[in-house]
């Protein structure tokens, strides 16, 4: 099938949808459908991640080369990362699916805080604080060119760890505008109805829960610990060259 990362995936989702909604037109059966967003790792299993997965391999391909671009986003807009510790949508996917047997619906499981402003941007000031050494390069054409470079002339191990494989999601600014939501007001009204594992709402994602999932990249990657000397300097290099 032709197109860009994942499209088959996608198209197999779509798929199952369809056949999911016919189902339950013609038989009743309950159906729920979960459409989430990007899973991330348990915030309570140190060292178990999906290393193919998008994020992990944008983030190790970072540690590796120590280069981010001043932002991932276009101008406007309000950036934010919509992505869920897998132990939070697991809970939640049980609570939901076994609350009530009857009738069909489809929950888009998505992050909805995005007065919290945890983008990209963030995910990099927090890998600066964490001790690993980053350039923040203010034009993006400029900062993916040196980037793929470095990427390149990574040792084959880590090269193939790394984003070079979907170097094309971030070839271009990515819109952060109205357009680029997803409505998961129905998820967030059933979590707060449910509270799947005993929490009260949706978790928001923080920089101790990054920290840990970079030293856990870091150390599958073989990329060296930092120390907290090396912390001080990098958050302020990083300080210097931020707005």
């Amino acid at each position: 099938m032709e197109g860009g990362y994942a499209h088959g995936y996608a198209a197999s989702k779509w798929a199952g949808e369809l056949l999911l909604r016919e189902l339950h037109a013609r038989f009743r059966a309950p159906v729920r459908v979960f459409r989430c967003g990007l899973i991330l790792p348990h915030r309570h299993a140190p060292g178990q991640f999906n290393a193919p997965d998008l994020l992990s391999r944008l983030l190790t391909s970072v540690l590796a080369t120590g280069l981010a671009p001043h932002s991932f986003y276009a101008a406007g807009g309000h950036p934010h990362f919509d992505g869920l510790p897998v132990d939070f949508v697991a809970a939640a996917l049980v609570a939901l699916s076994s609350a009530d047997r009857t009738g069909g619906a489809t929950y888009q499981v998505s992050n909805p805080h995005r007065r919290d402003r945890v983008s990209l941007d963030t995910f990099m000031d927090w890998v600066a604080s964490a001790g690993y050494p980053l350039e923040r390069i203010a034009d993006h054409a400029t900062w993916l060119s040196a980037f793929r470079d470095r990427l390149q002339a990574l040792p084959a191990p880590l090269r193939q760890r790394s984003a070079l494989p979907i170097l094309e999601l971030w070839a271009r600014p990515i819109p952060a505008g109205p357009e680029a939501r997803v409505d998961g007001r129905r998820f967030g009204r059933a979590v707060a109805l449910r509270r799947p594992g005993g929490e009260p709402g949706i978790p928001h994602l923080d920089e101790a829960y990054l920290h840990r999932y970079l030293a856990d990249l870091a150390a599958r990657a073989g990329i060296g610990p930092v120390s907290p000397a090396s912390a001080v300097s990098a958050v302020s290099a990083v300080s210097a060259v931020s707005p």
